[in-house]
């Protein structure tokens, strides 16, 4: 709809059905209609038209333009008109024909109908209806009242979505979702209500969500409530009192009228062997300070006091404080050594004497005293002074292999020892358990052990290689015969052949 090239008729119901009252209501939605756009000769022309048996023109400005202020007093003389009978609405739409014969060329055509039914005489409302859309007339149909006939004022609208009523899909209505339409018992007024947990005049856009901190139960408090002193509520929209609860650090009940009071934590107690230092605040967020005596100490491990603090739900933070005999947690003993004359839990002044497993010495005091924050002087050593101890295996005596001038022969290991379990030894040579060859004759085989701390022993055995086989005859000559002629002669004969698995030398006897 253009707003500045508009003619607009209004033909309104002054039916007996209507009444007196019901026709004021229509000439004010006339009111609120024209209130959006401008009524003047080059803009928007306005005629208004009512019909119960006859039609009357009320106002025509399309035939002589005017201005709001002429139509709000054209409208004041329309309420006292008294004729509510029958419904002729084929009869103002033939008075509004004539009044469209004065429309401007290029002007909107709009005619809006409001009725509260079908009509009772007169012409056929449907008839007169076409021949203004055959002349270009828009034509919206508002129905009132709760015996509508839709189908029969479908006809009559330009189409379907011509024809709005209340509670269809896409009527929002004139109240907000989160509101109802009340009446003013007083006045009887109507006016839209924002509901619970909402505020401002309910309509569209007009129910804003109470703050945080505010509430409203009902529909006709304007205002959301503010919550109680020292109460709060988070969240928006509050429906209810109850929804609003003391702070933290107060104690009450708002939705069954108890104020909320600060609260306050129950009396500390000094713990056995302590003290409460005397500046003790039981108030929310308020701190106090437990103690031990000399020679106690704070079981949390806190080094000088502990620190309780009140919560917001009237409890103590942390745990009871409890004070325990100071002692000394680690054992005096060193390493590689012990002590007598005391035993654990070893509390403050016991005294201690220290000594050392055999095989090592003492370095530092011989006895040591629990004292506040640990043992009396410096650490003492127990000092590795024992060489470790080495076997070797028993001496070997060994007949050579068959044939041969030597042997092949292993040996076990040697073994050895220390008193300080606590360090690796070293051998030296390292042992090697696979098989050496040894020729005949004796050897000396030496292992050596070597500790952490420096300290070594030796050991030795022999090996001898035994030639005990005898040597072998491979050749003699044989016996031979000689014949001498003289006194001596000279006689010749193959040496004789010896083998032996050692070095030998030969002798000749002659």
């Amino acid at each position: 709809m253009n707003a500045t090239a508009t003619d607009l008729v209004f033909l309104l119901d002054r039916s007996g059905s209507v009444g007196h009252a019901g026709f004021e209501t229509e000439l004010t939605f006339v009111d609120s209609f024209v209130s959006h756009f401008d009524v003047m000769a080059n803009a928007t022309r306005v005629a208004i038209v009512s019909f119960s048996d006859t039609a009357v023109v009320h106002a025509d400005f399309l035939k002589e333009p005017g201005n709001k202020c002429q139509l709000s007093r054209l409208k004041q003389r329309a309420a006292n008109v008294a004729d509510y009978h029958g419904t002729n609405t084929g009869a103002g739409l033939q008075e509004v024909r004539k009044i469209f014969q004065n429309s401007r060329e290029h002007a909107a055509k709009v005619l809006l109908l409001v009725t509260d039914g079908l009509p009772t005489v007169g012409p056929d409302p449907v008839t007169e209806a076409n021949h203004l859309k055959d002349a270009g007339v828009e034509i919206f149909v508002f129905a009132i009242g709760t015996s509508i006939m839709r189908r029969a004022l479908a006809d009559i609208a330009s189409s379907p979505d011509h024809l709005p009523y209340r509670g269809q899909e896409d009527d929002p209505g004139c109240c907000k979702r989160n509101a109802v339409c009340g009446c003013d018992l007083a006045t009887g007024a109507s006016a839209c209500l924002c509901g619970p947990g909402f505020y401002g005049d309910g309509l569209h856009g007009q129910c804003t969500p109470c703050k945080p901190n505010t509430y409203k139960e009902t529909y006709f408090d304007e205002r959301c409530q503010a919550c109680p002193a020292n109460s709060e509520m988070r969240n928006e929209g509050s429906r209810s009192l109850k929804d609003c609860k003391c702070k933290t650090g107060y104690v009450g009940d708002p939705a069954s009228g108890k104020p909320c009071v600060p609260l306050s934590c129950p009396p500390l107690q000094a713990p056995e062997h302590g003290y409460l230092e005397e500046k003790c605040d039981t108030s929310y967020m308020g701190e106090c300070l437990l103690g031990c005596h000399e020679g106690y100490r704070l079981q949390s491990g806190e080094d000088d006091a502990d620190i309780r603090t009140c919560q917001g739900d009237g409890t103590w933070s942390g745990n009871t404080t409890v004070c325990l005999v100071k002692t000394c947690d680690t054992s005096p003993a060193p390493k590689n050594g012990g002590y007598t004359g005391c035993k654990a839990p070893w509390e403050l002044n016991d005294t201690c004497l220290i000594h050392c497993e055999k095989g090592f010495n003492l370095n530092g005091r011989r006895s040591r005293t629990c004292k506040d924050g640990g043992w009396s002087g410096d650490d003492v050593v127990c000092e590795h002074v024992e060489k470790p101890r080495i076997t070797c295996p028993e001496d070997i005596r060994i007949r050579t292999d068959a044939g041969t001038n030597s042997v092949s022969l292993s040996w076990p290991a040697p073994t050895y020892s220390d008193n300080d379990k606590s360090r690796s030894l070293f051998l030296t040579p390292p042992y090697h358990p696979g098989a050496r060859s040894f020729p005949i004759g004796t050897y000396g085989v030496d292992y050596t052990v070597t500790d952490g701390a420096g300290l070594s022993d030796s050991c030795r055995f022999t090996i001898t290689v035994l030639d005990e086989e005898k040597p072998q005859v491979r050749r003699c000559p044989y016996d031979r015969d000689f014949n001498a002629t003289d006194d001596e002669a000279r006689v010749y004969w193959e040496l004789p052949l010896f083998a032996d698995n050692s070095v030998i030398s030969l002798s000749r006897n002659r």
